[in-house]
């Protein structure tokens, strides 16, 4: 896709407002998720995305999370999505539940975290989580 000078300019401004909305003054790397939005039809942002997946791979967004993890397919913002889910239960239920509901809660974020990432390629944060996680859910 042929990108004009509108569209440069476009995708420039989409990259700062991505990074105010992640509360910073400077753009990064993080902030590239938006760049498939520049694409006129959602077949062209499917390809943008397809074609800039390694450049966007590491995009992340605490305000926008979902926008930023579904345009970049990133496993880095999907990570740290899940990894700040499961601090945010462990804080609220302990390594105790005592609910049923509670136990299935804590266990959706479990197979969330292993229909998402293999084993090996478990980001520490994530896997230090998970690991919280299993003993909380773990017969006692």
């Amino acid at each position: 896709m042929p990108v004009s000078d509108r569209r440069a300019v476009r995708s420039q401004r989409l990259v700062a407002a991505a990074a105010v909305l992640d509360g910073r003054t400077a753009a990064s790397a993080r902030d590239l998720w938006v760049l498939p939005l520049i694409a006129p039809t959602a077949d062209t942002q499917a390809l943008a995305r397809d074609t800039l997946a390694d450049l966007v791979g590491k995009s992340a967004n605490t305000s926008l999370v979902h926008a930023a993890e579904e345009l970049s397919r990133g496993a880095q913002a999907r990570a740290e999505r899940l990894a700040r889910t499961a601090a945010a239960l462990l804080a609220e239920l302990g390594t105790t539940p005592g609910a049923r509901d509670d136990r299935l809660r804590l266990e959706a974020t479990l197979r969330e975290i292993d229909a998402g990432f293999d084993p090996a390629d478990l980001p520490a944060p994530l896997a230090a989580m998970r690991a919280g996680l299993v003993a909380a859910v773990r017969p006692a």
